[in-house]
């Protein structure tokens, strides 16, 4: 599917019901090629490793798979949600809501 869609640097993908992640790190590696021979610049690999990649998982023993997952394909930074795709419902998306800011 990723070679027919046939995804580019700056292009965002987005897999609704991403399991473990495997579609989404199957995309970093075809956007990336071997080794990032892909890439032109540090910006085009900035850009794969942090604005790219987004995904929902609602399984609770699944989703922390798929993050460990595209972190090991070298995604820096996987933007995945925790919670149901077709009713919108978050699991556990009020967790932090009241948590005093933290200082560094």
């Amino acid at each position: 599917m990723v070679r027919v869609i046939d995804p580019r640097v700056g292009e965002t993908i987005y897999d609704p019901g991403c399991g473990t992640g495997g579609f989404l790190a199957q995309a970093y590696e075809h956007m990336a090629g071997a080794n990032n021979a892909k890439i032109g610049s540090a910006d085009q690999l900035e850009t794969l490793k942090h604005r790219t990649f987004y995904g929902r998982e609602k399984d609770n023993l699944i989703y922390p798979i798929a993050l460990a997952n595209l972190v090991l394909h070298e995604i820096d930074e996987p933007h995945l949600w925790h919670g149901n795709t077709l009713t919108g419902a978050e699991t556990y998306g009020g967790l932090f809501a009241d948590a005093p800011a933290t200082r560094l």
